[in-house]
């Protein structure tokens, strides 16, 4: 209930008065979702220390979603928090990758997306 309204059924979303006051910050997950589709099709997935972003080459600007989606870029925040160095393509780095490549999809399940194949740097044509 918010302003003395019940939220429709088909919203989704968090009451942000815990953050806010401190009294539910750690119920909160550690990462953050995000849909791009103003300059491409993309998603993306961030925590304190990686910034992971998948793209969708074969969609249309504006598409709101893909099946096919190809690695991006990774950013580790901690080293690099003007996110000049993409270690996507880092082998070093495939645990980490492989990590985030779960949060998202698990991110893209829960906005209801359609199941989505996400293919490596090193395995898509170029």
């Amino acid at each position: 209930k918010t302003a003395g309204i019940e939220a429709p059924f088909s919203m989704k979303g968090r009451n942000l008065n815990g953050l806010v006051d401190g009294s539910g910050r750690d119920e909160w997950p550690d990462d953050v979702y995000i849909q791009i589709s103003e300059s491409h099709c993309g998603r993306a997935v961030r925590t304190r220390k990686w910034k992971y972003s998948v793209r969708a080459p074969d969609a249309q600007r504006k598409a709101g979603f893909s099946d096919t989606y190809v690695e991006d870029f990774l950013y580790d925040l901690e080293k690099d928090p003007h996110e000049r160095n993409n270690l996507v393509s880092d082998p070093k780095l495939d645990k980490v990758r492989e990590e985030m490549k779960q949060r998202l999809l698990k991110h893209m399940e829960h906005a209801n997306e359609p199941r989505a194949e996400i293919t490596s740097r090193q395995q898509s044509p170029a």
